[in-house]
């Protein structure tokens, strides 16, 4: 038997002591700003005048003059905010107590304003606008527009508007957005007014980072349990193999997420399988997310706006997979200027283009990538070589068209594809598989308080496997498509209560396999059975606040339905998996229905305005299964529906986190605990038969599962020096009777330990310098524990399921990015990357296949194998 003894040693503490207190010290010893934007932090909202001028005498830098007595200092203000800057303070103080003020270098004065303007009128106009992109046009939500003299702010809304009413007379609105520069416009004010205002993007790369939340308190602040945002464009930053910047890489890199191969696209996320995680393009489902046998994710980041990651706690607009919701938004292009950008490296070339279709109005974005290896396996000696097929391409484009106000249209796709093959007279093997994936979506704004986005979507994922052996010839083929429709509400009661409703209906068809063999004397062919289901669901979803925003809470409730509909041939099996009798259903009758519950909660309490409180649960439901002997997932990876003889799996998560900000905010941390019981979860029998199996369902074995850990993270988003350092400490067991002798035993996704350590440093403004090390407990497997012969074949008899485990995962990846000179003059700005993937040449393995020894046939060997050594590779970016 195999043991694994590999383990992090305690050696490492003190060496990520030393990480957290260096990222600390960075942000400790940065110049501070002019006091003015120095912020303020207040216990509650509703403080007296005197506790106002108070924290002012502590702020460091300012001296403090006033006369007590002539302020009239007695009774409360009340404050838009906990926390505000100097100049925010100081602007209450003027709006509520009449209390001016002059400022002489350090020197603060404060005096009685001889008309208190707070208390000259009580008239109030009305400020409506839009805030947008400057460079693409495209509105943005979630900027804060905030009126500096009073600190009062709203929120923009999916439209990029706003309203809010202030008194007569001269005002400073202050609009901001992360990532974005902060405008300052100065009004004066007689009138309802209108007005819009364009942000253009950081140019900076200190305010660069990978993980992102939308403003530097979301950590804390945000109700989102399990979550986290990742922006296409700080992707770029962390090393890449092959020097193709790869997002699912990063999202290996998250607390609580495991990769299942080094090769492979696939992730296991808390302990759930990777079936169990639901990947969308722009509402499209993408079910293999991966190029070259998953080297590469099928997501070209220069096509891509953001993504945002949800771990088992999905919103209740999303559901059918148990685990995790990947949501990647594609970019919408810029309605003002034509721009691009792209790559060359060594195995691989990208392009994308964006193009204003109707200025202001529409665009149009273009991207595609291709590979091309097989450019160069033609110069090859070895005949194989010369004459084989492996590149993969793919294609994504989206257009949108704003029609009036009220009304603006989305098309968006994407297609991809790989191929494998070698041509030889006497033997030619061949594979390829892919992805397409299309959404037409509506946008209708019915009132600036309601809005709908209708979608109509299509997916398909297919794969051809073919093999020739002199005159035999076997063809393969494969596919399951979605044809789906949704309905989504957004319902805007007020600054403090939003609602979201709506309703979605999905049509699979499942094609699990076509074989054709032909030989010069006979041919024909073997299919297996195909099938078609709906799935449906209904869903609220509530979004409040509570005591100034202190207490959050996120009620939801989804209602789904799934049905299975003919033609179809349903097997009844005995207790021993026999059939026992068979029922043929006709095209379109229904002949089985699953209606579920799936209630979803998340709830903030933010104890103080830097750490807060975070707890939520959710059940789902996945009425989809992939059928697959490989953790880590192929290419010929088969998906079945739930069935009278397959349940659909269900999983109740439980999840509770602290979260706290450090150093004004600059340094974010947290610790989550999550617990989930699956049931209806799905194994296969001992030497199950998979492929092209009608009988498919009785080599299911069915049991329970649950999975536990606690997840930390400690992130510093900005700075010369950002990154992140996060651990994940699990564990993911299953119980099936018919498998284990009905004893509990390891999932295959159970990986105790997980850590890795990110960082980004910028060197000089020309150079970044980047550097990621991760670590995964070993894989659980199963070891043979004996063998017997049958009919001359040798036969392993196996015992404990994945009773043991392979060698520890180790990595460590660096890259050097160099920019040009006088990037801002020209016209095509460009840089160079050069990046080493596993630098320490760790050999860690990818599979271990048992088999007879050469000189012993008797004896049984494990031969363990690597994939990826020490790669290094150099591309050249470019954007105009």
């Amino acid at each position: 038997m195999m043991r694994n003894k590999t383990a992090i040693s305690w050696k490492m503490a003190p060496w990520l002591f030393l990480a957290i207190i260096i990222l600390g010290r960075t942000v400790a010893f940065a110049q501070e700003p002019d006091y003015l934007e120095r912020t303020i932090t207040f216990e509650n909202t509703r403080v007296s005048a005197k506790a106002v001028i108070q924290n002012l005498k502590d702020v460091e830098g300012i001296l403090l003059s006033y006369n007590e007595s002539a302020l009239e200092l007695e009774g409360m203000l009340r404050l838009p905010a906990r926390k505000l800057t100097v100049l925010q303070a100081l602007e209450v103080l003027k709006e509520q107590k009449g209390i001016s003020y002059q400022l002489h270098g350090k020197q603060l004065i404060l005096k009685k304003s001889k008309t208190n303007e707070a208390n000259e009128t009580g008239r109030r106009f009305k400020i409506e606008g839009q805030v947008s992109h400057l460079s693409t046009g495209e509105p943005l939500l979630g900027a804060t527009v905030r009126v500096s003299h009073s600190g009062k702010g709203v929120v923009t809304d999916t439209n990029g508007k706003f309203e809010l009413e202030v008194p007569p007379g001269q005002q400073v609105l202050a609009f901001d957005h992360v990532g974005f520069e902060k405008v300052e416009k100065t009004l004066e004010i007689q009138r309802d007014t209108k007005l819009s205002v364009e942000l253009g993007e950081f140019t900076s790369q200190l305010e660069e980072v990978v993980v992102t939340a939308r403003s530097s308190e979301d950590n804390v602040a945000l109700n989102r349990v399990g979550f986290n945002a990742l922006e296409a464009k700080k992707i770029e930053r962390v090393p890449a193999l092959f020097g193709e910047a790869d997002p699912i890489k990063v999202l290996k890199m998250l607390p609580g997420v495991a990769m299942t191969s080094e090769i492979s696209s696939t992730y296991s996320v808390r302990g759930g399988g990777h079936d169990q995680n639901l990947v969308l393009l722009d509402n499209g489902t993408v079910y293999n997310p991966s190029h070259l046998l998953g080297i590469f994710s099928t997501f070209n980041i220069d096509a891509l706006q953001g993504m945002e990651f949800y771990k088992g706690n999905l919103p209740a607009k999303h559901g059918g997979r148990l685990s995790s919701l990947l949501d990647v938004q594609m970019k919408e292009g810029s309605t003002k200027k034509f721009t691009g950008k792209g790559g060359v490296s060594p195995i691989a070339s990208r392009l994308t283009v964006e193009v204003p279709t109707v200025k202001g109005k529409g665009s149009l974005v273009v991207a595609g990538r291709r590979t091309y290896m097989d450019l160069f396996t033609g110069l090859a000696n070895d005949e194989a070589l010369q004459s084989s097929t492996l590149y993969f391409y793919d294609f994504n484009v989206k257009s949108h068209l704003k029609l009036d106000e009220k009304n603006t249209l989305y098309i968006s796709g994407y297609m991809g594809r790989d191929k494998f093959g070698v041509d030889l007279d006497e033997f030619s093997p061949s594979m390829d598989w892919g992805n397409i994936s299309s959404t037409l979506r509506w946008k209708h704004i019915f009132h600036r308080n309601l809005v709908s986005n209708l979608s109509v979507n299509f997916s398909k994922y297919d794969y051809r496997m073919g093999f020739r052996i002199e005159d035999f010839d076997l063809d393969w083929k494969a596919d399951i498509a979605d044809y789906g429709i949704r309905w989504d509400f957004d319902y805007f009661i007020s600054q403090d209560h939003n609602l979201s409703f709506g309703i979605t209906s999905t049509l699979h068809d499942f094609k699990p396999g076509n074989m054709r063999v032909q030989t010069p004397e006979t041919a024909g062919s073997v299919r297996a059975l195909d099938s078609r289901s709906l799935e449906h669901a209904l869903y609220i979803g509530m979004e409040s606040a509570f005591n100034e925003n202190r207490f959050l809470i996120n009620p939801g409730l989804r209602l789904s339905g799934f049905q299975n509909i003919g033609p179809y041939t349903l097997y009844d099996y005995d207790g021993n998996y026999e059939v026992a009798d068979t029922t043929r259903y006709d095209s379109w009758e229904t002949f089985n229905t699953y209606v579920n519950l799936e209630p979803r909660l998340a709830m903030t309490y933010r104890i103080t305005p830097v750490s807060s409180v975070k707890a939520g649960f959710a059940r789902s439901l996945q009425y989809l299964h992939l059928a697959s002997n490989s953790i880590g997932g192929t290419p010929l990876d088969i998906w079945v529906p739930s069935t009278p003889n397959v349940k659909p799996q269900k999983s109740d998560q439980y999840s509770i986190g602290f979260f706290q900000n450090l150093f004004g905010n600059k340094i974010e941390t947290s610790i989550e605990y999550f617990y989930r019981h699956m049931a209806s979860q799905i194994d296969f029998k001992d030497h199950a038969d998979i492929l092209l199996n009608e009988q498919l369902e009785g080599e299911f074995r069915f049991g329970k599962g649950y999975a536990s850990g606690i997840e930390m993270m400690i992130s510093k988003p900005e700075g010369r020096l950002n990154g992140w350092i996060s651990y994940t400490f699990s564990k993911s067991m299953r119980r099936i009777e018919e498998v284990n002798e009905g004893d509990w035993y390891r999932s295959p996704f159970d990986r105790p330990h997980n850590l890795a350590v990110v960082a980004n440093y910028e060197l000089s403004p020309r150079v970044d310098l980047s550097a990621n090390w991760v670590y995964f407990s070993g894989m659980p497997f199963t070891v043979p524990s004996g063998k017997y012969y049958y009919q001359g074949t040798m036969v392993p008899i196996y015992t404990e399921r994945n009773g043991d485990r392979m060698p520890d995962y180790k990595r460590l990846d660096i890259s050097l990015t160099v920019k040009g000179k006088n990037q801002e003059a020209k016209r095509i700005r460009s840089s160079w990357n050069f990046s080493i993937y596993n630098v320490l040449n760790q050999k860690n393995p990818s599979f271990i296949n048992f088999q007879a020894n050469e000189n012993n046939p008797n004896q049984t060997q494990a031969m363990m194998y690597y994939l990826l050594p020490i790669l290094p590779s150099v591309s050249w970016l470019f954007e105009f």
